[in-house]
């Protein structure tokens, strides 16, 4: 979430709390916080239709930073607040970046352009039976879900949700969460979570010559039920938007639905593995809003298109599955870290529009020192694109030495 001034009072309050005044003193909280720096080389290969290809040689910096502290107020009670730039994607490193830029043409004043977000700022009351969260809350990924929904909000289709997914979102959301433990004594441990969101704040129009024509809001579900049972961790995902896309003209809505299961099992001490399926589908066939593929505006998901025009207006029906798998085996001084996704998306009413996405990533992380890590890291984007595209195929190879700090 992008901040100004507020993000520069949340600096200050989180210097306060590290700096342990004794305003503070009966409360429990841990700073914490990273630093990281990347240098990359990346390879792009592209295959034409006509057995051409071409290959593309780029060379970048980048770098990504975040500092929080997390607060222990009583027993029930904990808060956690995290600020930073762009953590899950980064951000690269150019004159402008550095704050080189001029306001203007005729100053010398350096403008500001470093990005400042809040990643999380929330509080957390647990009562035994039952847990409340709210704010900017962590949200992570792992059961697939997440990953199709970011991609489907920001470009109204699954396409690449194998290769940016949940993760460039910085695993956080705006929303409430409540939760309750199912079972929680024994070697098998059971709970059930529910997050609500908003994805678009909609309201209706007076209407003096009849009644109000409706125009709800987009609520964002995310209910998922975490089973442990010793080394297994399984989680069931489902994510659902209501009235997604709405045609506030003829008060018609359609709905996303999404679902995921996540597995996890620590082999022994040195292997853990991961495995992950989803599949989503949302359409435009009720409210015939929107254009398939087509980045994020509120106009993108709401409308009002008078009947008759409607059914002139194109339909789609977008469709995304995604498949992953990993595994970290420590190895040496340090360990490897392997992930693979596969990722399918289509606009189902157009024949042949099929994309395929894979993804491949292979780290080493090692740590010379408690606080620092080198950590080596090669991944491959490969896309299928359909058969007839002036592009059929593109792999980018991408090779990244990455130096972090952290306390």
């Amino acid at each position: 979430m992008r901040v100004n001034k507020k993000s520069l009072i949340m600096a200050a309050a989180l210097a306060v709390l590290a700096a342990g005044t004794s305003v503070f003193a009966d409360i429990e909280y841990k700073p914490y916080g990273a630093a990281h720096y990347r240098l990359r080389e990346q390879l792009n290969l592209g295959y034409g239709a006509d057995n051409s290809s071409s290959a593309i040689a780029l060379y970048s910096n980048w770098f990504a930073w975040r500092a929080g502290v997390r607060v222990k107020a009583n027993d029930q009670l904990s808060l956690q607040f995290q600020i930073g730039n762009d953590w899950g994607y980064s951000e690269q490193v150019n004159w402008i970046n550095n704050n080189n830029s001029p306001a203007d043409q005729s100053s010398h004043i350096r403008a500001p352009f470093q990005n400042l977000y809040v990643h999380i700022a929330s509080f957390k009351w647990d009562a035994g039976p039952l847990f409340l969260e709210g704010g900017v809350v962590n949200v992570p990924a792992g059961n697939g879900a997440l990953d199709l929904l970011e991609r489907s909000i920001f470009n109204n289709s699954y396409n690449n949700a194998a290769f940016f997914g949940w993760g460039i979102a910085n695993a956080s959301l705006l929303g409430i969460r409540a939760g309750v433990p199912i079972i929680k004594d024994g070697s098998v441990k059971v709970r059930a979570e529910l997050l609500q969101s908003v994805i678009n704040t909609r309201s209706p129009s007076f209407n003096f010559a009849g009644d109000a024509l409706s125009n709800p809001s987009s609520p964002l579900f995310v209910f998922n039920v975490p089973v442990e049972a010793g080394a297994l961790t399984v989680t069931p995902e489902i994510v659902a938007v209501i009235n997604r896309n709405f045609n506030q003209a003829t008060e018609s809505g359609d709905h996303e639905i999404i679902g995921g299961l996540g597995a996890g099992y620590q082999v022994n001490q040195n292997i853990k593995v991961t495995a992950h399926g989803s599949y989503g589908t949302v359409s435009n066939t009720n409210s015939r809003v929107g254009t398939y593929n087509t980045i994020y505006t509120n106009s993108n998901f709401s409308g009002s298109i008078p009947a008759d025009d409607s059914s002139e207006a194109p339909v789609y029906t977008s469709n995304g599955l995604q498949l992953g798998a990993g595994a970290t085996v420590k190895a040496g001084p340090g360990s490897i870290f392997f992930d693979f996704k596969y990722n399918s998306a289509e606009n189902a009413e157009i024949d042949g529009s099929k994309v395929n996405f894979i993804h491949t990533l292979i780290q080493y992380s090692w740590k010379p020192n408690p606080n620092f890590a080198i950590i080596p890291r090669y991944r491959n984007f490969y896309t299928i694109n359909p058969e007839g595209s002036q592009i059929e195929s593109q792999i980018n190879n991408r090779f990244e030495l990455i130096f972090e700090g952290s306390f």
